[in-house]
């Protein structure tokens, strides 16, 4: 009966202070304040947001003194909930102490525990570093050193010592007046020694001078022996002479001496200075069927070098001879006709080539001559010979006589009417693609380009002035058959002129190719589409285009270097899609393929794809990227054609353990343009934003034929759809969202005066206990609303958080320290935008023990994707998003929110929350029944206070 009547007192005093349970409170006392000095006029504060007392925080009071000074109120109530506050414009090497108060609508909170800090003194700068004194000339050193830390005043300027051997010091330069950290010392006196120390300068004075470095001036001396001498007789009067310039002893050569003699004569100085660089000469007015020996010597100002070793040359006979051999012989058979074709001997004799002989033979034993009249042509058609197969051979004929006879060949009639022994069909090489661009200076005073990296037709170079004058440039590459299945699809647009270069190979060196043809379609079958383009020896063109893709068409062809070059020049009236088969045959008309799968994509189908482009590329440099073979097989640079969105940020990562490579916007034949330029060596990095849509060119100072293209395309933007977006979710258990797109971020090491790029998972190595950084990023759109937070989180857990602005095109630049003290192991960087996350990094930090120059040790890169939520956190994590997905089981469903309901019954709907007593809170009272009623007392005089 006594625990009866005791529940119901315990349930009439829960009735009686339901109310008193439900009304607010002042804030609870602010915790975790910290307080950290980040400049010598900055103190930045963050606070733990405390327990509001059932009434939202509007505010926070911040109170504020010096030393012995008494607290003040330094701001009344900030207006907004933020838990972090920069107090600006201090005083230098002063002590602050903060406390801070929450406020809400009931009144202000007990404040926080006192924290102070004391903002950085200003002193000079610290000693110079990293001086190197290098030689370059006779009168010039050139100096570099690393930039100190600043003493926190920047650095205006720099004060540098000169000595020479056992002179006192002297200040050579008071103060450089600029912050570059080079010096180019001229007018110096040769081969002397110079030592200099180097000292900061900032606001405060002078920092200490750095260790001494001493360079010692170049000699001036005579020029080294010429090497490389070479003597031709080129007639029977004439000798010309080459050379390789040699190194000039620091002085520059302004002529050379030539030495001469006949067989046992002695020797003469017959040019004593030719007062000129060139390393040609050519020595007429000689006798006729003689020897002459010839030496060079270089000359400077200094003096004259030593003789190169001896060269000789016999002058031609006046009197001719009879030609030697005609060569490459080869022939063939149409079904009717045998056809013979040969080229020019090596020499004429000195006497013209008045005609061409052919003989031929059953057994290569009897000899008949053919009379065909054949003149000094070097084909020939042979007509009225009955037979299955012939022997056949040439002689040349000039004034003096008739040659000796060519090699011969044997022509054999088979049922397919074919030409010579073994006779197989033509090979397909390959293809080159080639974009012709018009511009406003000459392209033609730059030869031999393409083809010393690849298979390309020179003629074709002739070809392209004819058709577009000297006003061109010419883009592209070769792709061998092998590497079809590499090649990167073209965009024609109107008026674009691209040149489509086929090579073929056969036995008789591509001379009896008779027919090219290119096939626009999409199956690698044979010929089936309705646009094609045909071309016949010796020059009839077809073309058959019922839609009209094409503006204009022409066709070259020439043999080089053992192929049958086709050039197709094809200008676009519209944009197309297709891949290309390519057909040919010789003299056989027995067709060959090759087909190349998706060469050309319309401006559409290129926009479809820019959904896979992203706001970041990644470009790798490899080992092979040093040997111009890359240069072959398309992988200088992989990807060797990257795209980006504008506004995006393109990585190069040097992955060659031994050479150093530059990226250099521009070509290599014509030069850098300075959009932008980096030097890497192995294993670092350089990144550039491309905020401009276009195409951007660049390759390699150090290894030429590396050459690669950024495409920036601009992003398509979709319209923003209207979402109601309800906080009242009802749902549960785990669900998939899209993780937020993580954009670029880089922070970089600005340890030693070197900007090395950190990535997730590198271990940086610090050898100065500089932990200065520089962070950088994108967030993803242009004109952005808002700041992004900047939180750093150190090896001790503390924590620093920024506000940094974003500039209009969406970057964001910080410079800071991760910590104001040495501190190794791991740091975590992450970036907010409103309240998405966008970027996190985690490295570690230690420190540089040996002799290196320090660094990154290693490199990871994680994707991004789905990712799992809790049901508690679906509103916050896809407020600003605008997909979803759902998961249900081992589904999920993809969705744009317009409302959120319930319509999955396998999930729960949560309690709501009231201001009942919970269950568990009744069965407390249950059991200490006690408690509870010797808390009553308290608990009314609560009730009267408030």
């Amino acid at each position: 009966m006594k625990i009866l009547s005791m529940l119901l007192i315990v349930l009439l005093f829960s009735f009686i202070f339901e109310d008193i349970w439900a009304l607010p409170i002042e804030p609870d006392k602010v915790k975790g304040l910290t307080a950290t000095a980040t400049s010598p006029s900055q103190i930045d504060l963050s606070w733990d947001e405390p327990y509001d007392g059932e009434s939202p925080i509007t505010g926070y009071q911040i109170e504020r003194k010096k030393a012995s000074d008494s607290w003040e109120i330094y701001i009344a109530d900030t207006g907004n909930t933020d838990t972090a506050y920069s107090d600006q414009g201090l005083d230098v090497n002063t002590v602050y102490r903060y406390r801070v108060s929450a406020i809400n609508e009931i009144g202000i909170g007990t404040a926080s525990t006192a924290k102070a800090a004391t903002t950085f003194a200003i002193t000079e700068p610290d000693k110079v570093t990293g001086l190197s004194a290098t030689a370059v000339s006779p009168i010039q050193i050139d100096l570099s050193w690393d930039k100190p830390y600043d003493g926190n005043s920047p650095i205006i300027g720099y004060q540098i010592e000169r000595k020479k051997a056992s002179d006192a010091w002297e200040i050579y330069i008071v103060d450089t007046g600029s912050t570059v950290t080079t010096y180019s010392d001229q007018g110096l006196d040769m081969n002397t020694t110079y030592r200099y120390k180097i000292s900061a300068i900032n606001a405060i004075g002078i920092g200490p001078a750095s260790t001494a470095k001493a360079a010692k001036t170049l000699d001036i001396t005579d020029p080294d022996k010429v090497t490389g001498l070479t003597a031709t007789a080129t007639s029977p009067s004439q000798i010309d002479l080459s050379w390789d310039e040699p190194y000039d002893g620091e002085s520059p050569i302004t002529g050379y001496q030539i030495e001469r003699k006949k067989a046992s004569d002695s020797w003469e100085i017959y040019i004593a200075d030719t007062g000129n660089t060139d390393t040609a000469y050519s020595d007429q007015g000689l006798d006729v069927n003689t020897v002459y020996s010839y030496k060079i010597s270089a000359i400077n100002a200094i003096g004259m070098g030593s003789a190169s070793s001896i060269a000789s040359a016999n002058t031609l006979n006046l009197v001719p001879t009879i030609p030697s051999s005609p060569l490459n012989l080869s022939g063939a058979f149409d079904g009717t006709n045998y056809t013979l074709a040969w080229d020019m001997p090596n020499s004429d004799g000195g006497s013209v080539i008045t005609d061409y002989i052919i003989e031929y033979s059953r057994d290569a034993l009897n000899w008949n001559t053919y009379y065909d009249n054949v003149g000094i042509s070097t084909n020939s058609i042979l007509t009225g010979l009955v037979g299955e197969s012939y022997y056949f051979r040439v002689y040349a004929v000039n004034a003096i006589g008739t040659s000796l006879p060519s090699d011969l060949v044997k022509v054999i009639s088979t049922a397919y009417g074919t030409g010579s022994d073994s006779r197989n069909p033509p090979k397909i090489a390959g293809m080159g693609i080639f974009k012709i661009n018009e511009t406003e200076q000459s392209d033609a005073i730059i030869p031999n380009r393409f083809e010393n990296y690849f298979l390309y037709s020179k003629h074709s170079n002739v070809s392209d002035r004819e058709l577009y004058g000297d006003k061109y440039s010419k883009t592209g590459t070769y792709w061998d058959k092998k590497d079809f299945d590499k090649i990167q699809p073209i965009f024609p647009k109107n008026h674009d002129i691209f040149q489509i270069q086929i090579p073929i190979i056969d036995e008789y060196y591509g001379s009896k190719i008779e027919h090219v043809s290119l096939y626009f379609q999409d199956k690698s079958n044979k010929p089936n589409s309705e646009l094609w383009v045909s071309f016949d020896k010796p020059g009839n063109i077809q073309v058959n285009d019922p839609q009209k893709i094409f503006k204009n068409v022409d066709v070259f062809y020439s043999l080089e270097d053992d192929y049958f070059w086709a050039v197709f020049n094809i200008e676009f009236g519209k944009p197309f899609s297709s891949g290309i088969l390519i057909e040919s045959w010789h003299e056989s008309k027995r067709p060959v393929y090759e087909f190349v799968s998706d060469v050309l994509e319309s401006d559409s189908e290129f926009s479809e794809n820019r959904s896979k482009i992203e706001h970041m590329a990644t470009i790798d440099i490899n080992s092979h990227t040093s040997s111009p073979k890359c240069k072959e097989t398309h992988d200088c640079y992989i990807p060797n054609d990257a795209y980006v969105l504008e506004g995006g940020m393109v990585m190069w990562h040097n992955h060659d353990e031994d050479f150093i490579h530059t990226i250099t916007s521009g070509m290599s034949e014509t030069g850098p343009n300075n959009i932008f330029n980096g030097m890497l060596r192995p294993g670092e990095m350089f990144h550039n934003t491309f905020g401009t849509e276009g195409k951007y060119p660049y390759y390699c100072m150090i290894h030429p034929w590396a050459e690669g293209t950024v495409t920036v395309v601009k992003e398509n933007i979709l319209p923003p759809e209207k979402i109601i977006h309800s906080t009242e979710t009802n749902i549960e258990g785990n669900v998939l969202i899209p993780a937020t797109e993580k954009f670029p971020l880089i922070v970089k090491s600005l340890a030693s005066g070197k900007t090395n790029i950190i990535n997730t998972n590198d271990v940086v190595q610090i050898e100065s206990k500089n932990l200065k950084v520089e962070i950088v990023g994108f967030v993803g759109t242009k004109n952005p609303a808002n700041q992004i937070k900047v939180q750093i989180i150190r090896p001790d857990n503390s924590e620093k958080i920024y506000n940094t602005p974003i500039t209009n095109d969406g970057h964001y630049s910080l410079l800071t320290t991760l910590s104001e003290q040495w501190q190794e192991g791991m740091y975590q960087v992450e970036v907010f935008y409103g309240k998405n996350r966008i970027g996190n990094i985690t490295f570690d930090v230690i420190e540089k023990k040996d002799n290196g120059f320090g660094g990154i040790l290693k490199y990871d890169v994680s994707a991004s994707g789905l990712k799992s939520i809790n049901g508690s956190e679906f509103y916050r994590e896809t407020e600003n998003l605008g997909w979803y997905s759902l998961k249900v089981g081992e589904k999920h469903t993809i969705f744009q929110l317009t409302e959120i309901e319930n319509t999955d019954l396998d999930q729960k709907i949560p309690p709501k929350l009231t201001n009942e007593i919970p269950e568990h809170g009744l069965t407390l009272f249950v059991i200490v029944p006690v408690v509870i009623l010797t808390s009553v007392i308290g608990i009314a005089s609560i009730y009267r206070k408030k």
